[in-house]
């Protein structure tokens, strides 16, 4: 439970502000909040669930958006602000969904685990 903590409260943290200290804030929360796309690819993944061709399609929709957004519309010509710290976003929303993922595996109690969650990230 305390690599929860570890990589919801802590890791997650750490590397959304280096991210966002290399790159816009728009861009860096833009990739950041991937997390929930994540969430669905990883639940196929790590959890076994099912995989409807609904979801399939709104996950794909959904990088698309992001790459629409991320690059402002210019899809031709990749100008990111900051390829460290959009990595670095993307790899918050990667903890951040993985993070979900695994708190989902386990049923704790949720009120023990956030006192946990919160005592391992300090």
């Amino acid at each position: 439970m305390h690599v929860l903590g570890f990589l919801g409260n802590y890791l997650y943290y750490v590397l959304l502000y280096g991210a966002l200290s290399m790159t816009t804030a728009s861009e860096g929360f833009i990739l950041a909040y991937t997390w929930p796309i994540l969430v669905l690819v990883l639940a196929f993944v790590i959890l076994k669930e099912k995989v409807a061709q609904r979801k399939i399609i709104g996950v794909c929709i959904s990088f698309i958006g992001i790459i629409v957004i991320t690059t402002k519309g210019n899809l031709v010509q990749l100008n990111l602000t900051s390829t460290e710290g959009d990595a670095m976003a993307l790899g918050a929303a990667f903890v951040f969904a993985l993070f979900s993922i695994m708190g989902k595996k386990y049923n704790f109690d949720k009120t023990i685990s956030v006192f946990i969650y919160f005592f391992a990230a300090s």
